[in-house]
């Protein structure tokens, strides 16, 4: 999976990930203001958009306005890598703080044990509040991008040190010469 900056992209390359925006979301597929951040499965020959984030300024803070990651795509990095790609460019621009905005269906109230909540929870994200954006009832939620980042840190120093490992176990002899061994007990 890798991720793309979709803004200097052709129209046909937008409109490719412009299916997993909903309509009330379009208007940010042309905002210079925002950012695209589109999700390229990559694991076969033929690359294939699999999902999108949108963020954009509101009132000073850095918001992600949406993310959708296909349904078959899920929990294979997906989203990791869209919201890793979030909060580089939050440490890029100077944000301490990022924030999403989780729309909010009619008469719902934040649920702790939903799958977007574990989403963003697993990703240190923390409930702020139910509040309106552009029209909008949407579950605000605030996460700390240096946190963010040292844990993606030694996320990425355990998978190097993973490779490592493998990589020398490789080279571990694969036969093994039976010899006889004398044991002393010591006693």
């Amino acid at each position: 999976m890798r991720t793309i900056i979709l803004n200097n992209t052709s129209d046909g390359v937008k409109e490719i990930f412009s299916e997993f925006v909903p309509l009330e979301f379009e208007h940010f597929l042309h905002d210079e203001g925002a950012v695209l951040i589109g999700a390229i499965d990559d694991s076969s020959v033929l690359l294939s958009a699999c999902g999108i984030a949108i963020v954009a300024i509101e009132d000073g803070d850095m918001v992600i306005k949406w993310m959708w990651v296909d349904p078959e795509m899920r929990y294979q990095g997906s989203g990791y890598g869209l919201l890793n790609t979030c909060f580089s460019l939050a440490e890029e621009n100077g944000f301490e703080e990022i924030y999403a905005h989780i729309p909010v269906y009619e008469g719902e109230e934040y649920l702790d044990d939903s799958e977007i909540d574990d989403f963003f929870t697993e990703y240190y994200f923390d409930f702020v509040e139910k509040k309106n954006s552009d029209g909008m009832e949407v579950f605000e939620l605030s996460a700390d991008v240096d946190t963010f980042q040292a844990i993606a840190n030694n996320y990425g120093n355990e998978a190097y040190s993973q490779s490592k490992i493998q990589k020398e176990y490789d080279k571990f002899p694969k036969h093994f010469q039976v010899t006889d061994v004398e044991y002393f007990s010591g006693v």
